[in-house]
């Protein structure tokens, strides 16, 4: 079930649209920060842009287009379940893009964002548990975002 989660996380990071509060995922219900703690907001100027996941207190994996499309004045938001709002804010140090990553097909749109302090983590801010069950057709899956 985690490796479904991580997959449905990576699948919801690859929207180029900035989210409004008033939007979510379709037939989703709200939830909170310790429902899953590994999701972060990823910020442009203070505001939303994309979704990551916490792989440890250092790093954070999100889609390449999110950085390639604005490579400056990131920060990272995590422990909250609020857009904007809540939670702690931490500031990218390195941001590592796919070798391969190719912004006019998507391929490769992985990136991993390294920070200049530790997360702090609790019950709210998590790194994502990674598993190496092979996913099967027609399984149930979680989204976040």
């Amino acid at each position: 079930m985690p490796s479904l989660i991580l997959l449905v996380s990576l699948l919801s990071l690859f929207s180029l649209n900035t989210v409004t509060a008033r939007e979510s995922i379709v037939g989703g219900r709200p939830t909170t920060s310790e429902d899953y703690p590994y999701q972060i907001s990823l910020e442009h100027l203070g505001q939303h842009i994309c979704g990551g996941s916490i792989l440890n207190e250092k790093s954070i994996l999100t889609a390449a287009h999110c950085t390639h499309e604005y490579p400056n004045n990131l920060t990272i938001r995590a422990g909250t379940s609020t857009i904007g709002h809540g939670g702690s804010v931490y500031q990218p140090s390195k941001i590592t893009t796919h070798p391969k990553f190719n912004p006019e097909t998507g391929d490769y749109d992985v990136a991993v964002i390294t920070l200049s302090s530790d997360i702090a983590l609790d019950a709210s801010a998590r790194p994502i548990t990674l598993s190496s069950a092979t996913l099967q057709p027609g399984h149930n899956c979680t989204a976040t975002g």
